[in-house]
């Protein structure tokens, strides 16, 4: 049997509580083990309510602890770009919360620093996979 992804949530928002997290926590295969948020009280109350063992203010935490495989980036656009590239130095695959980044140049930045760690990097883009869109491409 395959070990787990050890996940770091960075970014504890709405979309993070209703959907990331309990997705997260949910799929075989995945442990949710650390979270970051800035306000302190809201980290802890985030870490309980979905019972993650390690919470972190500062996303840098989460980037260098040695028992996170990948990060799951739920923050405003503005910074993916930024916790991207310091994710990828740290060894960390990423899975980032659509849209990508600010500007194509910002994306390509985030796809060449993955690339140059040997990380993977995903966009959780999940509407591509709807019948609707489906069909429609198909047509």
């Amino acid at each position: 049997m395959q070990k787990p992804i050890r996940w770091g949530l960075v970014g504890c928002g709405d979309i993070a509580e209703k959907r990331v997290a309990p997705a997260l926590q949910a799929a075989a295969g995945s442990r949710l083990l650390a979270c970051s948020r800035k306000q302190p009280a809201r980290l802890w109350e985030f870490q309980q309510r979905h019972n993650i063992p390690k919470g972190y203010l500062d996303p840098a935490e989460i980037f260098a602890d040695p028992e996170i495989d990948a990060v799951y980036l739920a923050t405003p656009v503005f910074l993916h770009c930024l916790h991207t590239l310091e994710a990828a130095e740290q060894g960390k695959h990423v899975l980032c919360e659509k849209p990508m980044a600010m500007d194509a140049t910002e994306c390509q930045r985030m796809v060449d620093a993955c690339r140059s760690h040997g990380v993977k990097l995903g966009i959780a883009y999940y509407r591509r996979f709807y019948p609707v869109v489906q069909k429609i491409q198909e047509l």
